[in-house]
């Protein structure tokens, strides 16, 4: 890892995540206003995907970190960050990604940079047990220890880590209502000519009610028991024309992607494994559901809300911040098919719930989650807690 300062900024931020996906999702919408402050390095995988040509003072270097447990490679991998940090002289540091967030804020406090940020989108120990969640909340612990300042993107997951002494409350904060980047509302708008024709384009009945899954496909998401709770409602007397419509990128097994290919061909479900347009899936459908066992703020929540589409989703931390139930959308119980099942019924029945939550919702997101209000928000407190020196409030 080397790093050429290539202008006149004297100010040098890195900004380490374990995976580009994150950077793409959560940090670049902020990297034009971090850019005109700082120069900024970000340490991630996987940079071939990344491009930031039109952004100056913006450097990508390739870092892979492996997010399972491996005390000697992460030992290494500490030390070679922390000659990374300290050749370059870092005035702050931003992690996000647990594994990112434990290495780097080690390495960071080891060099002394003065201000260490990390970011909470989420706790992996949530629906874990035994030893291995005892290890994760210590791991969390002591990331929080580590930092300066602590950023956490929901007040639910606030409320969550301090219960578990995993945060102090004196350095750590949720900026205005939560999320990392809000909404760009631009972008995400719905869209009647486009929803014709894209709904035509699948073979999908103007009548039809679409059901919309769209994020990583793993476990943790409850893929399963959402496609489960869909075959169940399908087969019910209950049943009104809808069908499922899941976007997004296959974590499974190689037992479990056999299980989810079975399921999806024996009921009325169109499957697309990845999109950089989320906005066109979500401006086709109806409903959107997320029956996550985890979750951060949920963002798809409230870009979906943007395009007044109303939510089905778990109620756990973090979703409960994007989620105002029986107002934006409807909260289940995480892991109940039938809670799901009867959300399913509800929502394709009752015309007038889906409409008038749909308004709610987009209502909310305008007020509280406008990317460019979430952006500056998030400008103002870095400069407060001395990350931009010489610009400091």
């Amino acid at each position: 890892m080397e790093f050429f300062n290539p202008n006149n900024l004297s100010n040098n931020i890195c900004i380490l995540t374990s995976s580009h996906l994150a950077v793409k999702w959560h940090i670049s919408p902020h990297l034009n206003n971090l850019s005109k402050y700082s120069n900024i390095t970000i340490l991630t995988s996987n940079i071939k995907y990344l491009d930031y040509k039109d952004l100056k003072n913006i450097s990508l270097v390739e870092l892979n970190i492996n997010n399972k447990i491996s005390p000697l490679n992460d030992i290494l991998l500490t030390f070679k960050l922390y000659n990374f940090i300290k050749k370059n002289n870092f005035h702050g540091i931003i992690t996000m990604t647990p594994k990112a967030g434990l290495l780097g804020m080690l390495a960071s406090f080891i060099a002394l940079t003065e201000v260490r940020i990390h970011i909470f989108t989420g706790q992996v120990w949530y629906n874990k047990t035994g030893f291995i969640r005892k290890f994760l909340i210590l791991c969390d612990r002591l990331i929080s220890s580590l930092s300066t300042n602590v950023i956490i993107d929901s007040k639910s997951q606030f409320n969550l880590l301090l219960d578990y002494n995993i945060i102090n409350s004196k350095k750590s904060t949720v900026i205005g209502s939560g999320s990392v980047v809000g909404v760009n509302l631009v972008r995400f708008k719905q869209d009647f000519i486009n929803r014709v024709s894209d709904r035509n384009f699948y073979k999908i009945n103007d009548l039809t009610v679409l059901f919309l899954y769209l994020g990583r496909i793993n476990i943790d998401k409850g893929i399963f028991d959402l496609l489960n709770a869909f075959i169940s409602y399908s087969s019910s007397s209950n049943y009104m024309d809808s069908q499922l419509l899941i976007v997004g990128p296959l974590e499974l097994s190689e037992s479990d992607t056999s299980l989810f290919h079975a399921l999806i061909n024996q009921s009325d479900v169109i499957y697309l494994p990845y999109t950089d347009y989320p906005e066109k899936y979500m401006n086709m459908s109806d409903v959107l559901f997320l029956p996550s066992y985890r979750e951060g703020f949920g963002n798809v929540i409230v870009e979906s809300a943007a395009m007044g589409i109303p939510s089905v989703a778990s109620d756990i931390s973090g979703i409960s911040d994007s989620v105002v139930n029986g107002v934006t959308g409807i909260l289940h119980k995480p892991g109940s098919v039938n809670e799901i099942s009867d959300a399913m019924v509800l929502m394709s029945t009752n015309s007038n719930l889906r409409q008038s939550m749909g308004v709610n919702a987009k209502s909310r997101v305008h007020d509280h989650f406008s990317q460019q209000q979430v952006l500056n928000s998030y400008l103002e407190y870095y400069k407060s807690i001395n990350l931009f020196p010489k610009y400091s409030i």
